[in-house]
């Protein structure tokens, strides 16, 4: 699909494995609440205990995934605007943000990651 190809292929289960090593080296008590619309891949890929799967709220009620980001106290984005207002609205001053190299497969527009924010 167009979409796929746009978007496609950028977040893969390698930069969630860089960016959650990351967290882990630098924050020992690290805990990752894992927010998807598909709980049951994320379970299965997922098992680790610092890992939690946060599937309580339905599409219908995205925008309490979004209020619950919000209280995170660093990110790690998809290349997805969700994900990135998630980030954006999170509360933490001292928060870090993981974003993927590139946001798209087509052209690139850097103006989408904020100032600060760890790009591998």
């Amino acid at each position: 699909s167009d979409v796929s190809a746009i978007f496609g292929g950028i977040c893969t289960a390698d930069y969630y494995k860089k960016a959650m090593s990351y967290f882990r080296s630098e924050y020992t008590d690290s805990k990752f609440y894992i927010f998807t619309n598909d709980p049951e891949w994320a379970r299965q890929n997922y098992t680790e205990e610092d890992c939690c799967i946060v599937d309580s709220n339905h599409e219908e009620q995205g925008y309490l995934d979004l209020y619950l980001m919000s209280f995170c106290k660093h990110h790690i984005i998809a290349n997805s605007s969700f994900s990135w207002w998630g980030a954006w609205l999170g509360r933490n001053k001292e928060k870090q943000v993981i974003a993927p190299q590139r946001w798209t497969n087509s052209k690139e527009d850097n103006r989408i990651f904020c100032e600060g924010w760890i790009r591998i």
